[in-house]
Parts: structure tokens; sequence; C-alpha cells
């Protein structure tokens, strides 16, 4: 699992834009049929147009959009309606069609640590053509939105067995662009188990897994269940070769829901090494009955507890019932981290993201490491649901002027549509400083 700082996109994004930048016999097959669709109808639902629907509370872990979506952990019905899940719809051909994160019965969008790096808003579609996959994405209201960089379509072209040959971004107006990772297309050659990824920008030059992932031509070994289990970095000549950080191989292990629980990383040679990020040779989730990460663990080629490059050895989330995350403490090897604070966040009733704060060992509040500010909140626009404001705040829970804000402690956004078209910066005082058109 990331850190927090890396997990929380729209404490990221804020600062970013604050820079302004898962029969033995007929009678008794007859007398178990009962009890077999009542089973099936708990986690399976068709709709009046007769799409079936199938629920999860996890993705599985899907380091390249080669793999097809897949859920973990099914979820009834019943207990979906409880907490955060993914929701797949399937045609009357088994092709999926669509998926959704949801609260409930109702659309959600993740914000922070709940947000899903290959899942980046609140639902994808898939169109199936005769040798294309197009993939466009929604938010909660159901408006057509860009993601990851400005990206409005993803088109995958495909085999003869279907399988991914290419994958090409484009935007609104249809042209090929980069996304957030400097990606405008995906190529891959499939040899025996393996699948060989290519990623390349509009200069068409090789790029990264992403930009702190520095592997080039990628290696990618399926196992039978269709999970990644091992990348292998050729870099930019087709040779097996370790990274700047070491690494050569990255191998990825699952528990039997299919979640992902750890990784290890190993030179080109097979050596125990640390490296890539956060700079450990082995890290391992511990995962609660639907797959939150609830443990984060890193150790040593000896297999002994170190510290990663942030100097933390462990972090231990909590959960509600909605498996929202709501505390992340964090640990040296020595013990609870004196620098490094206790997160909480807390929730709207429409379970938004409203606070994130830091907390000292005894409950009372502290700062963000390096920084001045304790917490900030949000709100949102009571129709839209959309994010209307961002306030920064300090120990004394009072309004903070901040630096990465040019002065300010409070950002209003405005929209059209889905689109955010304008962000006014406040001083504490209330004081306008800056008005940013997108």
């Amino acid at each position: 699992m990331l850190s927090f700082y890396q997990n929380n996109e729209l404490y990221a994004d804020t600062i970013k834009f604050l820079k302004l930048k898962k029969m033995t016999s007929i009678i008794k097959y007859f007398k178990a049929f009962p009890l077999i669709l009542i089973t099936f109808l708990q986690f399976n639902s068709y709709s009046q147009n007769d799409y079936l629907i199938k629920k999860y509370s996890q993705l599985v872990f899907r380091e390249s959009p080669y793999a097809t979506y897949k859920g973990a952990i099914s979820l009834s019905m019943e207990k979906a309606k409880t907490m955060r899940h993914y929701a797949f719809k399937y045609d009357t051909n088994n092709q999926l069609i669509e998926i959704q994160h949801k609260l409930g019965d109702l659309p959600y969008t993740a914000y922070g640590m709940e947000q899903n790096l290959m899942f980046p808003c609140s639902k994808v579609k898939f169109e199936k053509l005769a040798n294309e996959i197009h993939v466009s994405f929604f938010d909660h209201n159901n408006l057509r939105i860009e993601v990851n960089g400005g990206i409005y379509t993803a088109k995958y072209k495909l085999q003869d067995d279907a399988s991914p040959k290419t994958l090409t971004f484009y935007d609104k107006q249809g042209k090929i662009k980069e996304n957030n990772h400097g990606i405008s297309n995906y190529e891959w050659l499939t040899n025996d188990s393996v699948v060989i990824e290519k990623r390349y920008n509009l200069e068409k030059e090789l790029m990264p897994l992403r930009p702190n992932f520095l592997f080039f031509e990628t290696h990618l070994t399926y196992d039978k269940s269709g999970y990644v289990k091992r990348m292998d970095n050729y870099g930019k000549n087709g040779v097996l070769e370790n990274n700047e950080s070491g690494v050569a191989t990255d191998e990825i292990f699952y528990n039997e829901d299919g979640i992902f629980v750890g990784w290890k990383v190993y030179d080109s040679n097979g050596n125990k090494v640390t490296g890539n990020l956060p700079n450990v040779h082995h890290g391992k989730n511990i995962v609660d009955g639907y797959g939150n990460t609830i443990i984060d663990e890193y150790f040593n080629t000896e297999g002994k507890q170190m510290m990663n490059y942030q100097g933390l050895a462990k972090t231990i989330n909590s959960f509600d019932a909605f498996s929202n995350v709501i505390e992340q403490k964090r640990f040296t090897i020595d013990g609870w981290n004196q620098s490094a604070p206790i997160f909480k966040l807390l929730y709207d009733q429409s379970q938004r993201l409203k606070e994130i704060g830091a907390f000292d060992i005894k409950g009372k509040r502290t700062t963000f490491p390096q920084q001045e500010v304790a917490f900030f909140r949000m709100q949102y626009y009571n129709e839209s649901g959309y994010l209307k404001e961002q306030a920064f705040y300090d120990k004394n829970e009072q309004l903070l002027n901040i630096a990465a804000l040019g002065g300010g402690a409070r950002v209003i956004h405005n929209y059209k549509g889905a689109k955010r078209i304008r962000s006014k910066i406040y001083d504490a005082k209330g004081v306008l400083l800056q008005t940013v058109e997108r």
C-alpha cells in the first residue's frame, strides 16, 4: 500500500493546483434446486433488461491495462446495500459492459485514500465492436468525464483471440492524448505465458510503467486466474536489466480471494534486493474479510522488518462499516513514529470525505509533517455532489494561510456540467487573492 500522501489524490491535486499548475438422482437434484437458485440470486441479480449484475467488495490488482477488470470477494445483494462496492454489469452474452463504484444503491465517487489507481471515476463503460473495445468514463451523476489527465476515451484493438493488441488514449476532440503518466498508447505481444508490454508517448519514446516505477519494456507473467504474478524489466534494449534502483523483477502475491497481499523485488541475477518505491525488498499487506488493507509491513532481504523511504516500518488502517478508511497509524521499527501523526478521516452523511486531520498519540491536533496544516475540510454542492470548497486550518482550528496556496486558506470551485471551470482562492480573512480559469 502506498503512503497517505501518495494515495491522497485529493490532497495532492489540491497542492498541485495551489502551486498553479475486484444427481445422484433427478429427485435429489430438484430438491436441491431451490437452494441453488436462492444462493445464486443472493449473489447475482438480473435487471428488467436481462442484464446480469454481480457485486464485489474490491477490484483485483491491475498493474497493466492489458488485464481485464475482475472483482474480488463477492457480496450478496443485501450486503452490498450497506457498504462501498463495485457492481459489474454483463449483457446477455456475458460481455462486461459496465462497472460502477457504489455505496449501497447509490453511485459513489472516491476521494483520497479510497481512490483506485486503475479505476479513476464512479463508472466505466465498455463498448464491444468487431475487433475493438471502447472505454468511456462517467461521474456519480452519470455525466461523461475526462480522467487521468484529460483522457475521454480509451480504445483497445484486439487480437483474433480477443486479447488486447494495443490501447490508445483520446481526448474529447478525438485526438490522441497522453495520460498523466505521459503515456499515449500501449502495445502488447504474447510469448507463451508472457505478455510483452511497451508504452509510448506522442513522440514514440518508450515510457516507464509509472513515473516512479522505472520498468520500461515490461514482461508480464499471469497465473491461471489471470492475475499478474511477475513483472520483469527489459529496459529500452529488450534485455533483462536492473533499473536505477537495482530492481529487475517484481513478484506479486495474492490471497485465496484474489486480493493483493504483497510483493518482493529481485535483481537481474535473481538476487534479493531492496529497491523500487517504497525502497524495500518485501512489502506485506494484511487484509480484513472485505479485502481492506489493515496492516502494511516492510521487510529486508533477510526477512527482518525494515523502514521504507519515508522511515516507516508499518502502517495500521482502521475502517468503518462502509469500508471507509477512518484512521491510519504509522510506526517505525521501534514503535509509533513520534514524527508521524495519526491521520483521522471524517465523512458526511452521504459518506463523502469531509475532513482529514493529524493527531498526536494523546489525541490532540498536530500538524502534517513539515507543514503548518493540522487539518483540511471539504464541502460539496448539495444537488450535484461535486467538491465545492477546500479549506486549511491550524492546530487551533483557525483558517490558515499557506504558501502552497500563494498565501490563501480556502479554495472554492465552480462547474459547468461535470467540468470544473473556475477556482477562487481566498485568504483567512475572506479576501479574494486569485481566480484560476480552467
